[in-house]
Formats: structure tokens, C-alpha cells, sequence
């Protein structure tokens, strides 16, 4: 078993056992649940983007000749993404007390997701299996354009945040792994649109770091989501109101 393997494998029995744990909360602390969202959405899009399984059309093999779905887990990838995306805007926007902007923010990711649909479908990656469907240029690119610029923002959301508010030890602590996570993720949405921009610079990059980065990113936050599970002991709903930076 190779050493990515046993890591990605690490990865995704920690985010469960994060998962599970954190679970035990939902209902007593209500703020813990969009980082708890989070872990799980980043960990499916891990899972899907995957070099095996973007590399995989087994889907569109089994599928009639009048059907295509090929390079689906591109797309539901990037859906998935863009999801957590939007639970990380979330989680930013109650950490400075701003949760009134949460209607907002889905109504964003919402019309992100069915630009990214929409993309992709007049596309020609439902019928052109591709390991990266921007290669097919057109619609294709503009897609992946959008869904790396969807991840870049939330991600520096989180760093900007973090380096600006005025932490607690603990809570810096907690949210130390998450900003991590996120100045990775903003490298690598930064090098998926360089490698459309100048691909003999970034095409490589993007080739031999864009999924163990996407595995750091997951396994930094689920770090978070664990932190602040046993840092922040079990509370009332109105113990606490909004904190800045402030994750449980």
C-alpha cells in the first residue's frame, strides 16, 4: 500500500470519526454545524476527485448510446465543492456575527451551482471523457474558471479572517489547521487557473500537487473540526453569542 494511499485512507476514516463525534452536537450547539457540514462536503469532493476516479468512465460505458454523463465526477466534484464552499461562507459569516447574511450567501451558491451546471452541460464534457474537462476550452473552461474562483474566494475568507480577528489562545489553536487548509486551497485554485492561463508554467503543478492538495486542505479542516470539538466543551444554545474567529 502506497503512502498516498494509507493517507487518503487516514483521511477519510478521521473526517467520519469528526463527523460522527461532532454529530453528537447538532442539536445542543447549533453553530457547530456548518464547519460540521464542511468536513463532510470536503470529504465526498476528496473522494470524487480522485485521479482514479476522474480518470474513471465507467458510468457513461454503462449508460445507451443516446445517454452521456462522461466526466460526471468532474462535475459533481465541483458541485460538491462548491457547496462546502458555500458552508465555509457560512461558517465565516457567523464568526463575525453577520448571520443575516446567510440567505444571501446561498442564494449566491445557488445560481454558482447552475452556472456551473449549466456550463458544463452546453459543454462538450458530457460526451468527451477527459481527465480535466477545461481542456475542452469553450463553455468547458469558463466552467472551471468559475469553479475554481467559487473555492478561491471562500478559502480566503477563512485566511483573511483568521489573521485579522483578535483570537483567543484556544480558539487559535482550533482555527490554526483550518487556515492551513485554506492557504492551500488558495494555492491550488490559484495554479487550476494558471494552468489555463499559462499551462506550460502550471499544467505540471496542477498535474503532481492538485489532488494532495485538495487531501491536505480536507484532512487541516477536519483537524479544526476535531480541535474545536474537545476545546469547546458542551454548552447551552444562548451560552454564547457571536465571537469572531470563534469555531465549536
Amino acid at each position: 500500500m502506497s503512502g498516498h494511499t494509507m493517507v487518503y485512507l487516514f483521511a477519510c476514516l478521521l473526517a467520519l470519526a469528526t463527523i460522527c463525534l461532532r454529530l453528537t452536537r447538532w442539536r445542543s450547539q447549533p453553530k457547530s454545524r456548518p464547519l460540521t457540514i464542511v468536513v463532510a462536503l470536503l470529504i465526498v469532493s476528496t473522494v470524487l476527485r480522485h485521479p482514479v476516479v476522474l480518470d474513471n468512465d465507467w458510468l457513461d460505458d454503462q449508460l445507451p448510446e443516446n445517454l452521456h454523463l462522461a466526466n460526471i465526477t468532474d462535475l459533481l466534484g465541483d458541485l460538491v465543492t462548491a457547496a462546502a464552499a458555500g458552508y465555509i461562507c457560512s461558517l465565516v459569516a457567523q464568526a463575525w456575527g453577520f448571520e443575516h447574511l446567510r440567505p444571501w450567501i446561498v442564494r449566491i451558491f445557488t445560481a454558482d451551482a447552475l452556472v456551473l451546471l449549466t456550463l458544463w452541460a452546453v459543454s462538450d464534457a458530457p460526451h468527451t471523457h477527459i481527465k480535466y474537462i477545461d481542456q475542452l476550452g469553450g463553455p468547458a473552461l469558463l466552467y472551471s474558471y468559475v469553479a475554481a474562483t467559487t473555492v478561491l474566494i471562500s478559502h480566503l475568507a477563512v485566511l483573511v479572517s483568521v489573521l485579522i480577528a483578535r483570537l483567543s489562545r484556544k480558539a487559535r489553536l482550533a482555527l490554526l489547521p483550518m487556515a492551513l487548509g485554506a492557504f492551500l486551497a488558495t494555492i491550488g485554485n490559484v495554479v487550476r487557473i494558471g494552468s489555463h492561463v499559462a499551462p506550460g508554467v502550471f499544467a505540471d503543478l496542477r498535474e503532481h500537487f492538485g489532488w494532495p492538495i485538495i487531501l491536505a486542505t480536507t484532512l487541516l479542516y477536519t483537524a479544526s473540526g476535531l480541535i474545536g470539538y474537545f476545546a469547546y466543551p458542551r454548552r447551552a444554545k444562548a451560552a454564547a453569542g457571536p465571537r469572531p474567529g470563534a469555531v465549536s
